[in-house]
């Protein structure tokens, strides 16, 4: 079910998913929200860790990071706002947004 999810970007350490609108990040409480961006991800990539969550009602791109050290690594970043969010046009093509860099 990962194939509904696009891949913005991806490489060894790293996964940038589109998550829809309605569809939560990680598995709710009860049967019925166990359906989310985590375990669609994680059933074709078992390396793959959730930096950062996303609300139910919100859409936008989700981060991976590929090994603990990596999902370590990305979620300081983001943390310690390393890597300050960027805003791309829904009408960049999607090699334009894999190539958006931060400056240290």
């Amino acid at each position: 079910r990962m194939e509904s999810l696009p891949r913005l970007y991806e490489d060894e350490s790293l996964l940038a998913i589109d998550k829809p609108a309605g569809l939560l990040s990680v598995p709710g409480r009860g049967e019925a929200n166990h359906d989310c961006v985590a375990a669609r991800v994680q059933a074709a990539m078992a390396d793959a860790l959730i930096v950062h969550r996303l609300d139910q009602a919100t859409s936008g791109v989700m981060l991976f990071g590929r090994g603990a050290a990596a999902q370590r690594a990305l979620s300081i970043a983001t943390r310690n706002a390393v890597a300050d969010p960027v805003v791309v046009p829904c009408d960049a093509p999607v090699g334009d947004i894999a190539r958006v860099r931060y400056d240290d």
